[in-house]
C-alpha cells in the first residue's frame, strides 16, 4: 500500500496551521507546506471548499476546518491522549481554541496585527472583551491540567499542548503573556520550549508575514 501524501496549504502565518506543520515536524512525516500570499488569496478563495484555509490533502481526498485537520493529524502521528474520554476532551480543547481564533481573526487581528483594515473606534473596548475570552478560554482549558502534570494531559506533548502554546504565542504582540500573572500558563510554555522535539521545531521556523511586520515596526 503506498504511503499517504499530504500537501497543507494555509497562509504565510504561524496562526491556524501551526499546529499541523509541528506535528509533521516532530513525528518526521514529509508534507507539502503550501502558503499562499494575501494578493493571490483573492482569485483562489472561490476554488476553496468553504472559502477559507487551511485545507489538507492528502492521497486519500482534502479535509477543511482546523479542528478536524488537527485531529486526524494527531490521531495519524500520535499526538492524541491514550484514554479515550482524554481525547474527547482534546477536542474539546481545540473547538473552544478555533472559536476563540475565530473571535479574535474579526475582532483584533484583522486590524491590529495585520494591518488589512483600519483600527476601529471601539478598538480598546474589543481588546477588553478579547481579553476576557482569553481568560475565559485558559481557565477552561486548566480543569483538564492535573497537579504535577508538565502539559494538559500528563508528560507527553499532545495536539492540545501545541494548539495552546500556538495561540499564546501568536497573540503575544498584543496580549503579552506576562499581563495575565497565570503561573501555569508560564510554567506551561516553559515547559514547551524545554520539550526537546517541540524546541528542535521552534528553532527551524522562519519568520512569517507578522514576523515581519513586527519587526518593520508597522
Amino acid at each position: 500500500m503506498a504511503e499517504e501524501t499530504y500537501k497543507l496549504i494555509y497562509f504565510d502565518l504561524k496562526a491556524r496551521a501551526e499546529p499541523a506543520r509541528a506535528m509533521f515536524f516532530m513525528a518526521g512525516q514529509k508534507f507539502e507546506d503550501v502558503r499562499i500570499l494575501f494578493q493571490d488569496w483573492g482569485k483562489l478563495k472561490t476554488q476553496t471548499p468553504l472559502g477559507f484555509l487551511p485545507i489538507l490533502e492528502t492521497s486519500k481526498g482534502a479535509l477543511s476546518q482546523t479542528s478536524a485537520i488537527n485531529y486526524y493529524l494527531a490521531n495519524k502521528l500520535g499526538f492524541l491522549p491514550e484514554d479515550e474520554y482524554e481525547k474527547a476532551q482534546s477536542n474539546s480543547i481545540s473547538l473552544t481554541i478555533t472559536d476563540l481564533g475565530n473571535h479574535l481573526l474579526e475582532h483584533i487581528l484583522l486590524s491590529e496585527l495585520y494591518k488589512l483594515r483600519p483600527s476601529p473606534n471601539d478598538i480598546e473596548e474589543k481588546k477588553k472583551t478579547v481579553r476576557e475570552k482569553l481568560i475565559q478560554t485558559q481557565s477552561f482549558v486548566e480543569t483538564f491540567c492535573k497537579n504535577g502534570n508538565k502539559f494538559i494531559f500528563g508528560d507527553k506533548v499532545t495536539v492540545s499542548d501545541i494548539e495552546l502554546f500556538t495561540l499564546w504565542t501568536f497573540i503575544s504582540p498584543i496580549y503579552p503573556l506576562a499581563e495575565f500573572k497565570n503561573a501555569w500558563l508560564e510554567e506551561f510554555m516553559d515547559n514547551m520550549k524545554a520539550d526537546p522535539k517541540f524546541a528542535e521545531y521552534l528553532a527551524q521556523q522562519s519568520p512569517d508575514i507578522v514576523d515581519r511586520l513586527l519587526q518593520k515596526g508597522v
